[in-house]
């Protein structure tokens, strides 16, 4: 309980790491540990300064749960597709979810999304008296993507055209 707090006063932050690929789940989530994954909406459907105000708020709650069984990792929207399917996310961004592997057994918040409602849903789980649900079958495969670069996201460059290629 020391060691907890010295670190909150000294302000170093819990690691949350972003999935972004098979072997940095395997190891933050599936090796008997308890797994709550941020889904955090696409890069072009915010900024990255909103982003980073949702993983600071994520950030807050990890820090809350310090000293438990419990890591946390977030992902992209559409980047875990297989995963988001599996744990029944049905593209509500941002959401929570949270994982046993080794008991395959999930829940996704279905809440919206503030501090209040995100920690209340966790503690519910934690405790026992949230609603689980049971994964119909084995984990699905993790996705590799590229690791956030910090950056607001950038829409593809298309080739221009012209409207009389098109005949008009």
């Amino acid at each position: 309980e020391f060691a907890l707090k010295t670190l909150d006063a000294a302000g170093v932050p819990v690691k949350i790491p972003q999935v972004t690929g098979e072997n940095n789940f395997a190891s933050d989530c599936t090796s008997g540990k308890i797994c709550v994954i941020m889904w955090a909406p696409h890069i072009l459907d915010s900024s990255a300064k909103e982003r980073n105000k949702l993983l600071e708020t994520y950030g807050t709650i990890a820090k809350t749960m310090r000293g438990t069984p419990v890591t946390f990792v977030w992902s992209e929207a559409q980047a875990q597709l297989e995963l988001e399917s599996a744990l029944e996310v049905n593209n509500n961004y941002p959401a929570l979810s949270i994982l046993s592997a080794a008991k395959s057994v999930y829940a996704t918040q279905r809440e919206s999304w503030n501090y209040k409602n995100a920690k209340k849903f966790l503690d519910g789980i934690i405790s026992g008296t949230g609603k689980k649900s049971k994964l119909s079958g084995d984990l699905p495969k993790i996705s590799s993507v590229k690791m956030w670069d910090g950056k607001d996201g950038e829409l593809p460059q298309e080739e221009e055209f012209s409207l009389e290629d098109l005949g008009l």
